[in-house]
């Protein structure tokens, strides 16, 4: 072969190759611009969009999607990619009540469905436990135990809702409570909780524990101490976040030590285990706003209030691996998130995702159990910010009593009927007979709705199978 042809050959090859290589290069990234969600669409104007993923997830599982009325497969669970903009999703499955809720998906935003609850048409419902002569009830925030009272008794008894034969264990708070329960807090485990005692003029604080009582401890005897306000500050429920005098410190329950001062002139904190954001009184008689992370040196200034007529309150949690704090201003809510808490030595800046006026003043500003909610209620009127969506959502109820069913449906009695929405105010659905003035829940393994009725001078502790 002389060497004209040699070079053509090898110019053939190079040619090919580069092609090739220019192929691989194409479809590597038209698959990784399909992944991210991109696609080409196709009209009079041709242009590139960007999908959202969106994670459907249901209880049961094994429901069937709709969206904008064409089905799609799978069942739940999935993700699926969907144009951006709004969309109706309708879940089902048959023998169960329709699930449905217009959602507003972003380009290149994962969206999370994974509350959507689907209701059996036929439940059967039983007399899980008759309690006579009842003080008050509470359900535990992992859903799994009820802790009751009996008049005129020391002994309190804690309920498994997990088992199928209820079991109990009866703790008696002989010596322990001494006065009248004013508030209570599960603790950890949901085996002990936090409780605040009023007695005459005098107020203490005492961890119980349920299952070993003689472990119960009094925290205001212990440290010596006037605690205006506690909050666990570990899942272990032996370290506080506590305010004493307008003092912000740390008490330790293992060595019975409180840390130095943190912030003084405090009126108020929340906290989410080891970051707290507070609020206090300055020396010129204003008030500002400040966050601290456990082991900083000192608070980080967040913002200065110098209208003393505003309701400040201030709630904080950690959703995803992101920190969202909340502030409210009378009816103003601001949020800020952030990948990290500010840090000592660093000015504030963390991003403020959200400032908006509210329709009501809200008396309640907390954070949810689940850390995703942040929850503002004055009387009927019911306002979330959802973390995940970053929006507020602000209806009304019935009555000013409800409670969370589970993690994301709120439940209230009306007219003698048990009735849950889903966090925002939708999907409203009646649910069968039940008391006013008690709690509903489905319990931890999701087996069971619980409810309360009342028969004569006995209040009957229901239950449905889900």
């Amino acid at each position: 072969m002389d060497n004209n042809k040699k070079r053509k050959q090898m110019m053939r090859i190079a040619l090919t190759e580069s092609v090739m290589v220019v192929a691989v290069v194409v479809i590597v990234a038209l698959l990784m611009f399909m992944v991210m969600g991109y696609s080409l669409r196709t009209g009079d104007e041709w242009s590139v969009e960007q999908s959202g993923l969106v994670q459907l997830v249901s209880e049961p599982s094994g429901a069937s999607i709709q969206i904008d009325g064409e089905d799609i497969f799978p069942r739940t669970e999935t993700s699926r990619m969907i144009s951006a903009g709004e969309h109706t999703v309708r879940l089902y499955r048959d023998g169960y009540t329709d699930w449905q809720k217009q959602i507003n998906v972003r380009s290149g935003i994962f969206l999370r469905l994974k509350y959507p609850r689907l209701f059996k048409d036929n439940r059967g419902a039983e007399t899980a436990k008759t309690l006579e002569n009842i003080e008050w009830v509470r359900f535990s925030d992992n859903r799994r135990y009820l802790l009751y009272a009996i008049k005129d008794s020391k002994v309190w008894s804690l309920v498994d809702l997990d088992s199928n034969e209820l079991k109990e264990i009866k703790t008696d708070t002989t010596g322990i409570i001494d006065g009248t329960l004013k508030n209570l807090e599960w603790l950890s485990n949901n085996e002990k909780v936090l409780v605040e005692i009023t007695k005459e003029n005098t107020r203490e604080w005492r961890i119980i524990d349920l299952k070993t009582p003689e472990k119960s401890v009094n925290l205001t005897e212990m440290f010596g101490m006037n605690f205006e306000s506690i909050s666990p500050l570990n899942e272990a429920g032996d370290r506080f976040w506590v305010i004493e005098n307008g003092n912000l410190r740390q008490i330790y329950i293992s060595n019975k030590e409180a840390s130095s001062v943190i912030a003084s002139n405090v009126l108020s904190f929340a906290n989410d285990k080891d970051e707290v954001v507070y609020v206090k009184k300055t020396p010129d008689d204003e008030r500002a706003i400040e966050t601290y992370r456990d082991g900083d040196s000192k608070g980080v200034k967040v913002m200065d209030i110098t209208d003393n007529s505003l309701n400040v309150k201030v709630a904080v949690e950690e959703y995803l691996g992101d920190t969202y704090l909340s502030l409210l201003l009378s009816q103003k809510f601001i949020g800020y998130k952030a990948d990290d808490f500010p840090v000592v030595g660093q000015d504030f800046a963390m991003e403020k995702y959200l400032e908006q006026d509210l329709k009501m003043a809200p008396e309640t500003f907390k954070a949810s159990k689940n850390r995703q909610f942040v929850i503002m209620n004055n009387g009927k009127n019911m306002g979330v910010m959802d973390a995940e969506t970053e929006q507020i959502y602000e209806y009304e109820l019935a009555s000013d009593k409800y409670f969370w069913v589970d993690d994301y449906l709120i439940g209230e009695v009306v007219e003698g009927e048990l009735v849950v929405y889903d966090f925002d105010g939708t999907n409203r659905r009646d649910l069968t007979k039940a008391s006013s003035g008690y709690p509903a829940l489905i319990n931890g393994n999701n087996r069971w709705l619980y409810y309360f009725r009342t028969d004569d001078e006995k209040l009957l502790l229901k239950r449905e199978q889900l």
